[in-house]
């Protein structure tokens, strides 16, 4: 008896542990403003790569044609572009940057 007690304190423990978890990570707004959305947006801008950034820059020209029509429920978007030169270590660099220093929302 004193095992399936235990066993069920523990359980119970780690449930009510689950639920707060939830709930910081569920508020967690880091980025998110009344009148904002930070993003990030990584890419090859310059280097051997950089044809290929015509699909970053397309998706900021939508970015901008939404924040043009009001944006999303009166938040616009605010756009972080950072060069990773189709390079690893600069892709990494440039994630770092924008989660820690830019705190940006989301990263595209």
């Amino acid at each position: 008896m004193k095992f399936v007690l235990k066993k069920l304190a523990i359980g119970a423990f780690f449930l009510s542990a689950l639920s707060i978890i939830n709930e910081v990570q569920a508020s967690d707004t880091t980025g998110l403003t009344d009148t904002t959305i930070k993003v990030g947006v990584m890419g090859p801008f310059t280097g051997n790569a950089s044809s290929y950034s015509k699909t970053q820059i397309g998706l900021m020209a939508y970015f901008k044609h939404i924040n043009d029509q009001g944006g999303i429920h009166g938040r616009k978007f605010e756009l972080f572009p950072e060069d990773t030169a189709c390079a690893p270590a600069k892709g990494i660099a440039a994630a770092k940057k924008l989660v820690h220093q830019d705190k940006v929302f989301y990263l595209h």
